[in-house]
């Protein structure tokens, strides 16, 4: 971790809440004396948004991210990040905090939603790793046909290792017709 402190200016913070079309933007957030917000490591400050309730910029000594919170149908708070700030545009944030509170009033937490999604990628990756090289399928392929003559044999590791020795490495499912012999 570097000791640099991330100043985050009053200004840029007022910039930020008139894209979100907050027409109460400079009464919220007087000039003061102190210009720089200095964020200590390990904390986190609020700029909450007048216009849509819950909706926030949640700025940390490395980074700006949009989040949402709101308290679930069964009286326990949840916040959903949203994503950063630069990737996501405020216009995009905020529908995307609507479309969040929405799900959060209907009692459905979005956080167990992205934990899902994860689970099945983290899967999906899993799966993959089991599929088998063309020399794994190969091997398993000889093993497995004992009835082989062995002169057959000598003849498909003869063909293995000419034609097909750039594939080896490929998995069976990613072999197409424009792979390279």
């Amino acid at each position: 971790m570097s000791n640099k402190k991330t100043h985050i200016t009053l200004s840029f913070v007022k910039g930020l809440i008139k894209q979100l079309s907050d027409p109460y933007a400079d009464e919220s957030l007087k000039d003061s004396k102190q210009y720089c917000f200095d964020i200590p490591s390990g904390k986190q400050l609020f700029f909450r948004d007048l216009k849509l309730i819950g909706f926030a910029i949640r700025a940390t000594r490395h980074s700006l991210v949009y989040t949402v919170e709101k308290k679930m149908p069964n009286g326990v708070p949840c916040r959903v990040t949203i994503g950063d700030h630069g990737i996501f545009t405020p216009e995009t944030a905020r529908q995307k905090a609507t479309e969040y509170l929405l799900e959060m009033s209907q009692g459905i937490n979005p956080n167990d939603k992205k934990e899902q999604l994860r689970q099945k990628a983290s899967q999906g990756r899993l799966n993959y790793q089991q599929i088998p090289t063309l020399i794994d399928a190969y091997k398993h392929y000889i093993e497995a046909r004992t009835e082989l003559k062995p002169n057959t044999v000598a003849v498909y590791d003869r063909d293995m290792s000419l034609y097909l020795k750039d594939w080896h490495h490929l998995k069976i499912t990613d072999v197409t017709m424009g792979n390279p012999p």
